[in-house]
């Protein structure tokens, strides 16, 4: 199946209060990077819940006005989030066995310090580890080296996530989320039904491509605020889908 304009999303059930507010702000926040990052002329892969994460964490360090933006941009009502994402963490640990959540600081503490405080929440909400490195002296070894632990994590998806010259003796930490994924549908597409099928990229320009088809029932929604025709993809784990915009 060609990847389309059409943004989709990786979904788990919920139950608790503040877990379903983190989890419908990390939609509100995947719709707004969504609407800066979309392109006409080709497609866009990121995960908002990686980013998500990478925010939360850096909330666990910041007080005031700061503060107060990153939870805006979350979509949070509060900065007390942290025991959410780590519920959330396990939730997902736990029931999506193709699933690892990775998170890791290289820090060069030469230049900024860590706080023992700082230290000590990241690792209790979110299982990070904090790998002392020194950027000064050997940017190039450590860019490497975040690449080869992204590479490892992700089962080899992602194997250049730093591009060369992304860091330099200049830089003082580096957070990393990983997150690697890997599910079968709960009604599996038929491979001999694949077949090539024009794609409307834009209403004026088309292209040939493989197309899958699969006929099934399933729920679906519109959204009149988002103008836009929601379609549930459940996985083999059913608690577990993908919904795609339409």
């Amino acid at each position: 199946m060609q990847p389309s304009h059409f943004p989709t999303f990786f979904c788990i059930q919920v139950t608790h209060n503040m877990e379903k507010e983190l989890v419908r702000g990390m939609f509100d926040f995947a719709i707004d990077i969504y609407k800066q990052v979309r392109r006409d002329d080709g497609n866009v892969f990121f995960s908002p819940f990686s980013i998500s994460a990478a925010l939360s964490m850096t909330l666990v360090g910041t007080r005031g006005n700061t503060a107060k933006q990153i939870t805006s941009a979350l979509h949070v009502k509060t900065e007390d989030i942290h025991e959410a994402f780590s519920n959330l963490h396990k939730r997902l640990h736990s029931r999506v066995n193709e699933m690892a959540v990775a998170n890791r600081i290289y820090s060069d503490e030469t230049m900024v310090p860590l706080l023992p405080t700082f230290r000590a929440s990241l690792e209790k909400y979110y299982s990070v580890t904090v790998e002392p490195v020194d950027f000064y002296k050997a940017a190039e070894v450590v860019r490497q080296q975040i690449n080869s632990w992204v590479q490892q994590v992700t089962k080899d998806k992602i194997k250049d996530l730093l591009a060369p010259g992304a860091v330099d003796s200049s830089t003082a930490l580096v957070l990393v989320n990983a997150v690697y994924f890997k599910s079968t549908w709960k009604d599996e597409f038929e491979k001999e039904a694949t077949r090539p099928m024009d794609f409307h990229e834009t209403s004026k320009s088309k292209k040939e491509v493989d197309m899958m088809f699969h006929r099934g029932d399933y729920r679906m929604g519109h959204s009149a605020q988002l103008k836009a025709t929601a379609l549930q993809l459940p996985y083999k784990l059913e608690e577990v889908s993908m919904i795609v915009l339409l």
